[in-house]
């Protein structure tokens, strides 16, 4: 039931109770629950079809007592004096994921471990949470359904990173991974491709320069120039 990307995730939640942030069907509460890893969870969805989906799923394995399907946006959907271990927001690009968790920061009763799982632009989720004085704790690139996914674990701290480790996480450029250098191989050629299209229109852009100076950056990285 649980793909590759989400058993990952399932690696890094900490304690008894877990609110996961676009729930997906709910199949990592249930997931969790089955392997007696948590106790309780909250399964939030935007959507009413989702939400009718993740409702459906946790009747039909009995876990009604367990796991509470919620409708509302993000963090929105805790309550008040409602405290969580892990918060898990799994699918979304980076932009996203940023922005559900600077505009529900506030709903927050403690400071929780977050994981998230972003398949874009992983740089601006780093960034944010970095605003909100969290720190990393692992990271780890993974690939699923076609799809590369940067998975982040954050936990409260201060940290004081470099726009290269904003940019590609500290982590994955101490540990260099196969599929970190991977991915960077692929967006390399992804931004190779852009720059060529615009070289050839008649509208040269700034975004020229930006494409070259990150094509840049990824061969740096890739030479472990850094």
């Amino acid at each position: 039931m649980i793909d590759t990307r989400l058993k990952a995730v399932s690696k890094y939640v900490v304690g008894e109770r877990l609110l996961d942030v676009g729930s997906d069907h709910a199949y990592l509460p249930i997931y969790l629950i089955e392997q007696n890893k948590i106790k309780y969870a909250v399964a939030g969805e935007v959507v009413k079809g989702p939400f009718e989906n993740s409702k459906s799923n946790v009747k039909g394995y009995k876990f009604d007592d367990k796991i509470d399907v919620r409708l509302g946006s993000g963090l929105s959907v805790i309550q008040k004096d409602e405290q969580f271990d892990t918060i898990t927001i799994c699918g979304m690009g980076g932009p996203l994921i940023a922005s559900i968790i600077k505009e529900g920061i506030s709903y927050l009763n403690n400071t929780p471990r977050f994981v998230v799982s972003s398949n874009v632009y992983g740089e601006s989720v780093r960034r944010e949470m970095a605003n909100l004085n969290y720190k990393i704790i692992s990271e780890e690139i993974n690939f699923y359904n076609n799809k590369f996914y940067e998975l982040i674990v954050f936990e409260y701290g201060e940290d004081d990173l470099s726009d290269l480790e904003f940019k590609f996480g500290p982590i994955n450029l101490k540990d260099r991974t196969n599929l970190f250098l991977l991915k960077l191989q692929k967006d390399k050629e992804h931004l190779q491709h852009i720059k060529s299209q615009i070289e050839q229109s008649s509208k040269k852009t700034d975004k020229l320069e930006e494409i070259t100076n990150d094509i840049n950056l990824i061969n740096q990285v890739i030479n472990h120039e850094y």
